[in-house]
């Protein structure tokens, strides 16, 4: 089957809706137009899935195009979207973006399109440091003026996290040296290398973070 799960997704879908219901999507400027929303690292589909159903009852008109770079998690994406009728025409099939450091792999995203909102939940630390400087990059490029760079995951402030989080940036560095809790200093260094301001750090359950960015 291409529809995949993800329990972790599961337990934390209903807390970032939470987020970004009460702190992100009232923070991006109004206008006459579809909100459009592009997800980085997607993964299996179940907050692309979860996310548009949310929003979709608030009767917002959107467009909600979900990435990822691995042909599985795309394929399991359109899995969810195919099941999923009443999103057809709001949640895009998802299409396939790789970050470097100078951006995604194709500049010509999504055919040209600005974004309101970019969301990347759990990447940043499962990932080498060039793609969060990747993510900077597509974020100051492809957002409009004023929209919203969302994160999410576990981060370390000054270099020191709870143990629990601190356990499991060893962990992660002996299975790929380039992977790891990253400081937030940095993202937020490389954020405004890119024409991104921080807006809030808010704690999050698990001793995660959600991280609001904004274009200027």
């Amino acid at each position: 089957m291409a529809k995949r799960d993800s329990p972790s997704a599961q337990r934390n879908k209903e807390p970032i809706w939470n987020m970004l219901s009460a702190k992100v999507l009232p923070a991006i400027p109004k206008k006459d137009e579809p909100l459009r929303v592009l997800e980085i690292a997607a993964g299996c589909g179940v907050h692309s899935h979860h996310f548009s159903l949310q929003l979709d009852q608030t009767k917002t008109p959107f467009l909600w195009y979900p990435s990822d770079p691995e042909e599985s998690s795309r394929a399991s994406i359109q899995a969810y979207l195919d099941d999923e009728p009443t999103l057809k025409d709001k949640l895009q099939s998802p299409i396939d973006v790789t970050l470097h450091e100078d951006g995604p792999t194709d500049p010509n995203l999504v055919n040209g399109l600005t974004f309101d909102l970019c969301i990347c939940i759990n990447m940043i630390h499962i990932s080498p440091w060039s793609a969060t400087l990747g993510l900077m990059n597509l974020a100051g490029n492809k957002l409009s003026s004023g929209g919203i760079l969302f994160l999410y995951g576990p981060y370390k402030v000054n270099g020191s996290a709870v143990e629990s989080n601190l356990r499991f940036d060893m962990s992660l560095r002996s299975r790929d040296p380039s992977w790891g809790v990253r400081n937030l200093e940095d993202v937020f260094a490389a954020a405004e290398k890119c024409g991104l301001e921080h807006v809030e750090t808010i704690e999050m359950p698990a001793n995660n973070l959600s991280v609001i960015l904004r274009k200027k």
